[in-house]
């Protein structure tokens, strides 16, 4: 197994997470890398409008999308107290998961993504909708854990 130093999780607060959490920090404690983890709030409705001259103004958060991103925080520093990740460490973003989760992996330099893979029938029986784009597009290397 490759030494890994920059561990991101991303979670989505489903019960089943915190094996998820569980397996990165296993790793990490093994490898004496640092985790990071990451929730991603998607947005309700495009973030863009066409704008007077027909070019694209992007809009402000709206209030439940602000709503939503404060629980998400409160949420992940509940996950962060339990397993001793600092705030730092803790990142919650808007946007789809796939592309926040993969910017976040080249940001941080990280070399493993542990992610949870709900998958249960169709083309993603092996992972979940999330899980199989992450890992189609990730520089470094990714675990996808069954929940």
């Amino acid at each position: 197994m490759e030494d890994y130093k920059q561990i991101l999780v991303a979670i989505d607060f489903a019960e089943e997470c915190e094996k998820v959490v569980k397996q990165a920090a296993s790793i990490a404690t093994t490898n004496d890398a640092e985790l990071n983890l990451i929730h991603v709030v998607q947005p309700l409705a495009s973030t863009y409008s066409t704008g007077l001259a027909g070019g694209f103004v992007a809009l402000q958060e709206n209030d439940i999308e602000k709503s939503a991103l404060s629980a998400a925080q409160d949420e992940l520093a509940q996950v962060g107290v339990k397993w001793n990740i600092p705030l730092s460490n803790q990142h919650v973003v808007l946007g789809y998961p796939k592309d926040e989760i993969h910017r976040m992996a080249k940001e941080l330099d990280a070399d493993l993504i542990v992610i949870g893979s709900h998958g249960k029938r169709g083309v993603r029986l092996l992972l979940g909708s999330t899980a199989n784009a992450v890992l189609h597009g990730a520089t470094c290397d990714v675990l996808a854990v069954r929940v």
